[in-house]
């Protein structure tokens, strides 16, 4: 009851997080408004204790700037800008035990410093993407979480069990993969940087969104059937799934055979004589999408190669074949005059 009707006349303001030790009756207590502040942010500790006739020695590093008030059992230090990053408040009171009774209270520091990767600026549906965000300089490290939300949803925490060196700036960083899909078009990523108070509870300090901006582009397709010399072979390109201004073109080397424009999908074709010397020839099928309401950026272009592959006969194998086929033409006229010599004579005889 003392205690806290000592409070409530003398503590200079409300101090929310404390520290309190009780040995053999006595009472030490350190109460800070947070625990975790900003880097040039003010901050306020009050330490306190139950001896009527107390000692209390109150002690900060060299060149820690604060305002202190005081009263027989209590000292209060205003810090109107704090200016290191390891920020350690302690109280020390001695009463009728010479042996002084210490009391600790470590405080968080942070800055609002957070940066996430600049992605594309529209991303392509079906392909895997990183985003990585960097969080602000926070001591200990231990003490920061990151985690990327999608819209209201969690995607992935990410923290740190080392508390790290107070003169090493080294930044945290979560990186998150994932596939865009249309349903990632117009929704905000954010990365959220939070402070870990204890108890379960957190303070949130700073964030970073990014609104993503997706378009369909499936490859392109290309057919070219293999074919027997002389025969016709139709070669075809088309491109199944676009949203934007789609221009398809089929390419021999940087001749264009035939091209088409579309806003959704498209099938183009072309069609040559098989002949030998077009065999191992190559055909591009070569899309271009002018992504809608994107004037600022480049077409995207993809490509496709097919060969075709004509089934035909040598030089060697053609003069064999006339070969071949001319001796059977020259057996078969010799059978065929044999015949006739041979009826001719039956003829003779019978008359």
């Amino acid at each position: 009851m003392f205690l806290s009707s000592m409070y409530n006349n003398i503590i200079p303001s409300v101090l929310a997080f404390w520290i309190q030790t009780t040995v053999t009756g006595l009472e030490v207590l350190i109460n800070v408004n947070s625990t975790a502040v900003e880097f040039g942010g003010a901050i306020e500790m009050n330490c306190s204790t139950t001896c009527p006739k107390p000692t209390i020695n109150v002690e900060h590093k060299p060149g820690v700037n604060f305002i202190r008030t005081k009263g027989i059992t209590w000292y209060h230090d205003y810090f109107p800008s704090v200016q290191k990053w390891d920020l350690t408040l302690a109280c020390s009171v001695k009463c009728l035990d010479p042996q002084p009774k210490d009391v600790k209270e470590y405080v968080t520091v942070y800055n609002r410093e957070i940066s996430i990767t600049l992605l594309p600026e529209v991303l392509e549906i079906n392909r895997t993407y990183s985003l990585e965000c960097i969080g602000p300089r926070v001591y200990p490290n231990n003490k920061l979480i990151l985690t990327w939300l999608r819209g209201s949803e969690i995607l992935q925490r990410n923290s740190t069990g080392e508390p790290g060196s107070v003169d090493e700036d080294k930044r945290l960083r979560n990186v998150f993969n994932f596939i865009a899909s249309r349903s990632d078009d117009g929704q905000e990523y954010t990365c959220l940087a939070e402070v870990d108070l204890g108890s379960q509870t957190t303070k949130s300090i700073t964030n970073s969104s990014i609104t993503l901006q997706t378009y369909a582009f499936s490859s392109p397709e290309i057919q070219v059937p293999t074919s027997q010399e002389g025969n016709l072979v139709n070669i075809t390109c088309r491109v199944l799934n676009v949203s934007g201004d789609l221009e398809l073109r089929l390419k021999n080397g940087n001749d264009i055979l035939v091209n088409g424009s579309s806003s959704t999908g498209l099938t183009i074709s072309h069609t040559v004589e098989a002949q030998a010397k077009l065999d191992g020839q190559q055909y591009i099928c070569e899309a271009e999408l002018k992504l809608q309401d994107q004037s600022m950026t480049s077409p995207v272009i993809k490509q496709q190669v097919g060969t075709l592959h004509v089934l035909y006969q040598t030089t060697a194998r053609r003069l064999a074949a006339k070969i071949i086929g001319l001796s059977s033409v020259v057996i078969i006229a010799g059978e065929l005059l044999f015949i006739t010599i041979i009826y001719c004579i039956k003829q003779n005889k019978k008359k």
